[in-house]
């Protein structure tokens, strides 16, 4: 060897690189991995990350570590994850009315939620717009939707159309059916199932237009709808037993998810024996809402998943945003402890009996003196009466006291 020449060696030691990765909003992380330079090592590297299925969008450190590797030569460098919006359609829906007609109640319909999340998690909740009035002429009109925000998702929308139709002459409107019987005139067929239709159901000079669905598995003998839309409820309101909409009478026995959700104008509900489900955030942010009156004496088991499809988790969403330490729970007579045993019911702290805490009467004679009937709404529905026959099963006032018929 030539002394005069000096030979020059560098030597690096291993270098341990978590690799990037990116996912949306709601998906589960991927399986993470690292590169290597600089020579081999013995052993696997740690590689952790906080991020969940419930993390918010964002950058995440990916963190590598040296495990089970024993050279205490080997440096690491983390990797970052990247968390993007999950994609969501909100698609308005279609709907059909006669020229004069005044417009449907519109709803819209999600597809995209992740981590069981609903309409919810919007801190703006979508817009649903349509050009045409009652006057409009006959011809097809878009409904759009806009509007909506929500940060962890990309929202993109489907516009619906709303067909207005000629209204028919009036002979037409006298020219029967050649293919109906006249026991299908006088017999009208209820609506099929999934159809949706809306009805006025309060009789005060406000008008309260609910929004109903047709349910599966609902029979031609004892047609079922449920209640989906709150459009128009304002203060004290009771949820009809029944609705009547084109001749038929549907029994109501659901109420929807979200149903009555953000409802801050809603002070009392009274819901009907005869609503066996409560669908997921049915009232949540009902932030006002002071008493609940509720007339079955099971309670509503809110923990279930039932044929339409209402997810409600542990239950906790049905009145999430409900002040449970004021807001009054009454329940029939005799059912307060079922009641405080049940899940989420159970988180009412003032649940007390129908008949003896609330003010509510059973009905008595008059002797003859006529007194006048208001609804919960405050508006009269029977004047100089002496007796509240004639009127549906219900709570009214009369001479300021509530009276239970």
């Amino acid at each position: 060897m030539d002394l005069g020449t000096i030979i020059e060696e560098t030597y690096y030691n291993p270098l341990l690189t978590a690799k990037n990765y990116s996912r949306v909003y709601g998906d589960a992380n991927p399986t993470f991995d690292f590169d290597i330079a600089g020579g081999k090592v013995t052993g696997t590297p740690s590689i952790t990350c906080t991020a969940t299925a419930t993390s918010n969008v964002g950058t995440y450190d990916i963190v590598i570590s040296k495990g089970t590797i024993t050279d205490p030569n080997v440096e690491y460098v983390n990797g970052t994850l990247t968390i993007n919006k999950a994609p969501l359609k909100i698609t308005a829906g279609n709907y059909t009315k006669k020229q004069g007609e005044a417009n449907p109640v519109f709803s819209v319909t999600y597809d995209g939620f992740k981590n069981n999340e609903t309409s919810a998690v919007f801190t703006t909740q979508p817009t649903i717009t349509c050009a045409a009035t009652k006057d409009s002429p006959v011809g097809n009109y878009p409904i759009t939707v806009s509007g909506a925000v929500a940060g962890n998702y990309e929202i993109s929308y489907v516009a619906g159309t709303l067909t207005i139709e000629t209204v028919p002459t009036p002979d037409q409107d006298q020219t029967p059916d050649q293919d109906q019987t006249p026991d299908q005139e006088l017999n009208p067929e209820p609506e099929p199932q999934g159809k949706t239709f809306v009805e006025d159901v309060d009789d005060s000079a406000k008008e309260v237009t609910i929004l109903f669905i047709v349910n599966e598995g609902s029979s031609s003998l004892t047609p079922t709808v449920t209640i989906a839309n709150d459009t128009g409820v304002s203060g004290q309101f009771e949820i009809p037993a029944t609705v009547k909409h084109n001749g038929v009478e549907y029994k109501v026995t659901e109420i929807a998810e979200g149903a009555f959700v953000t409802n801050t104008v809603l002070t009392d509900i009274t819901i009907p024996a005869s609503i066996t489900s409560i669908g997921d955030n049915a009232f949540a942010g009902c932030s006002n809402l002071k008493s609940i009156t509720i007339y079955n004496p099971t309670p509503i088991n809110l923990s279930a998943v039932n044929a339409r499809g209402f997810t409600r988790g542990d239950g906790s969403s049905v009145f999430v945003g409900v002040d449970k330490n004021t807001c009054i729970l009454y329940v029939p007579e005799g059912c307060v402890d079922a009641y405080k045993a049940a899940p989420v019911w159970k988180e009412f702290k003032n649940i007390l009996p129908i008949k003896s805490s609330t003010g509510i009467y059973g009905v008595e004679v008059s002797d003859g003196e006529v007194f006048d009937v208001y609804n919960l709404s405050g508006r009269k529905v029977k004047a100089k009466a002496t007796s509240l026959d004639g009127l549906p099963r219900g709570i009214y006032i009369v001479k300021g006291k509530k009276v239970m018929k």
